[in-house]
């Protein structure tokens, strides 16, 4: 009796360790994205996010899944991404300019931790 309930118990360590490794697949991601042009941040750019790795698909603003407003230090924060990539794009202006630029980002799937991943659009 004593062997079988230390069989339970080890059982049930086991099945425990085995479902706390799964990954995540829930939108926990985050994305930090900053804006630079000329190594300055671009205060007040539109930034422009699209799951998927397209290359400049001139979607129109409701085709993209998000669109958020650059603060002061030129950095916007998308938040309950899936893991994946993603298509960034960013508008602002400097100095009377329009500037623009983006690129590809990916939202990786994490064990343990923050699923936070930082990223840079250099704007022309």
């Amino acid at each position: 009796m004593k062997k079988k309930f230390y069989l339970i118990c080890l059982s049930l360590v086991f099945l425990t360790m085995f479902y706390s490794c799964e990954k995540d697949s829930s939108g926990n991601g985050s994305l930090n994205i900053t804006v630079h042009y000329h190594n300055q941040p671009v205060a007040g750019a539109k930034v422009y996010l699209k799951m998927g790795g397209y290359i400049n698909p001139n979607f129109t603003d409701s085709q993209y899944d998000g669109i958020l407003t650059a603060d002061g230090s030129g950095v916007v924060t998308f938040s309950n991404l899936m893991p994946g990539r993603y298509y960034t794009r960013a508008v602002g202006y400097t100095n009377q300019t329009t500037v623009q630029g983006d690129s590809i980002a990916t939202v990786v799937r994490r064990y343990r931790g923050n699923n936070i991943a930082n990223f840079t659009i250099d704007v022309q």
